[in-house]
């Protein structure tokens, strides 16, 4: 039997694929069991890698397969006898169940819940740091550069905007529109006015003295960003 059969090149390629995939398929686990020890990125780079390699591995088993279903046609040129073949498709089997058994789990419906409630948690740590940037943002900024008055109320309003901040960062878990990065959650005014205009709004109910007439206008529809005024 030659060095170079085919069948053992492709062979030490599968079970170095396979290595590598048990060990993304482990730290997939971890990422899912414990929320604190990953990031949004890590657990969807993982999830994709695996799902990729797994899929790689079935096309490479195919592969096999067929140079087995080849031997099996023309046994007299090959050389092979029936103990060989019966491993190499031993090894055939026992991979594609390996890889079955992960492409399972993956798939298998508690473990998709735990993915999710994996991915929600991670948004909402991503959320409440970008909720952090805007209040700071917001704080940062001259009264004026608001549309805020110099009143006794002045404090309040901008004391209140954390609150809505937070009522502001569910709308935009929830409201199907895109989290911006953190490196970008100050290039749009969006925020900042629909903030501050949910605190004025609650402030004409406690001081209705001063009017609607403070309010800022209306924020800018989604995709509209208007110039930062944090740069």
């Amino acid at each position: 039997m030659s060095m170079e059969d085919p069948f053992f090149v492709v062979k030490g390629e599968v079970q170095k694929a396979v290595n590598t995939a048990q060990g993304l398929f482990q730290r997939w686990t971890e990422l899912l069991q414990d929320p604190s020890i990953a990031t949004r990125e890590e657990i969807d780079w993982t999830t994709n890698e695996l799902r990729n390699n797994l899929r790689s591995i079935e096309w490479d088993l195919e592969d096999l397969d067929e140079t087995i279903s080849i031997v099996e046609a023309n046994p007299r040129k090959f050389n092979l006898d029936a103990t060989e073949l019966g491993i190499r498709k031993a090894f055939i089997t026992s991979t594609r169940q390996v890889v079955r058994d992960m492409k399972d789990q993956m798939s298998n419906s508690s473990m998709q819940a735990l993915a999710e409630r994996k991915n929600r948690q991670v948004s909402m740590r991503m959320g409440n740091l970008f909720l952090l940037q805007c209040l700071s943002c917001v704080e940062s900024l001259p009264l004026q550069a608001l549309g805020v008055g110099r009143g006794s109320h002045a404090a309040a309003r901008l004391g209140l905007s954390c609150v809505h901040l937070a009522a502001l960062g569910e709308l935009v878990l929830t409201g199907c529109q895109p989290l911006p990065s953190l490196s970008q959650s100050c290039k749009s005014a969006l925020t900042i006015w629909l903030c501050l205009q949910s605190c004025l709004f609650t402030t004409v109910s406690i001081a209705p003295s001063h009017g609607k007439g403070n309010l800022p206008p209306p924020p800018p529809p989604w995709g509209k960003a208007a110039q930062n005024p944090c740069q």
